[in-house]
C-alpha cells in the first residue's frame, strides 16, 4: 500500500541527484540559469509526491472502510447464526472475523469479543 508513496520519494531523489549532476558538470553555465531548471524539477516532484501520498492515504481509508463493512455484515450473520442455534457456522465466521479484528475500530473489536463470549456460553450450555 505505501509502493506510490515509495515511488514517489525514488523520482523526487533521481531527480535531485539528476539536477546535481547538470549542475556540477555545467560549471560555465551561470548560478540563475540552471538553478530554475533545479527548482522546477525539484518542485514537480515534490507535487508528484505529494499526489502519491494523498492517493495512498485515500487507498488505506478505502480498505479499511471496506475491510470495516465487511466484518459488520459478518458480525451480523454471526449474531443470527447464534439465535438459529447454528454454532458451527457462527464459530467459523466469527473466527474469520477475529482475524482482522486488531484492523477493525474498537467498537467492533469489542463487539466481536462479545459474541465470542455469547457464542462459547451458547455453546456450553448446550452440551
Amino acid at each position: 500500500m505505501r509502493t506510490p508513496l515509495r515511488i514517489a520519494v525514488l523520482a523526487l531523489a533521481s531527480l535531485t541527484m539528476a539536477a546535481c549532476d547538470k549542475s556540477d558538470s555545467s560549471s560555465s553555465t551561470p548560478a540563475g540559469g540552471s538553478g530554475s531548471s533545479v527548482n522546477n524539477a525539484v518542485n514537480n516532484a515534490a507535487g508528484a509526491a505529494s499526489n502519491a501520498a494523498k492517493d495512498a492515504g485515500a487507498a488505506v481509508s478505502n480498505a479499511a472502510s471496506s475491510a470495516a463493512d465487511t466484518a459488520k455484515q459478518k458480525l451480523q450473520a454471526v449474531t443470527d447464526a447464534i439465535s438459529q442455534k447454528k454454532y458451527d457456522v457462527a464459530d467459523s465466521t466469527l473466527k474469520e472475523v477475529e482475524s482482522i479484528k486488531s484492523s477493525l475500530p474498537q467498537a467492533m473489536q469489542d463487539q466481536v469479543t462479545s459474541l465470542r463470549t455469547q457464542l462459547d456460553a451458547a455453546k456450553a450450555s448446550a452440551k
